[in-house]
């Protein structure tokens, strides 16, 4: 089942204060794939923004109204330096640190490469990571989608599963500090 971001305009509460609550995004050019952890074990939310005109000013939209309702003590986006991402994807994870910086929340970049090297034992490609995250977080496993055949489409749903990726690779790199 999927779920689409930002349906509840109830705010999530934290389970404790003094944990930090991770939002990860993962933009593409139809929307985007989220994940919020409270410290590296406890998933809180997670879910797809879909976006039926790809717009600017809709995205922004989206993803205050996510951040006022998650309220996350960090942002964390994919460091598209050393990425081959599409020109919205790029805009949009840009706008999405300016809404973030605008409400005072620290943002954080990963890159693919540092989340390769943090997935390396669970393997190569990206559903083989998500498959890692779906034994980790066993509540994500409904929306793992199938193994694509080289052929085929991505799954819009793997966004959510790089998106986890992004903020599980922050929370490592964070944890060794």
């Amino acid at each position: 089942m999927q779920r689409e971001a930002c349906l509840s305009p109830k705010p999530i509460r934290a389970a404790r204060e003094n944990i930090m609550r991770t939002l990860a995004i993962d933009p593409t050019t139809s929307g985007f794939g989220f994940v919020v952890l409270e410290g590296s074990e406890r998933l809180v939310d997670w879910g797809l923004g879909r976006l039926e005109k790809p717009e600017n000013a809709l995205f922004q939209k989206r993803i205050e109204k996510l951040l006022d309702r998650v309220a996350p003590q960090v942002l964390v986006l994919e460091d598209m330096h050393e990425s081959r991402r599409g020109k919205r994807a790029i805009a949009w994870a840009r706008l999405a640190q300016m809404c973030a910086a605008k409400r005072g929340i620290r943002v954080e970049r990963v890159g693919r490469r540092e989340v390769s090297e943090h997935f390396a034992t669970s393997g190569k490609t990206r559903w083989e990571v998500g498959l890692a995250i779906s034994r980790f977080f066993p509540e994500l496993a409904p929306s793992l989608p199938k193994k694509r055949r080289i052929w085929e489409s991505e799954d819009r749903r793997m966004t959510i599963f790089t998106a986890a990726s992004f903020a599980l690779t922050f929370l490592r790199r964070t944890a060794k500090e």
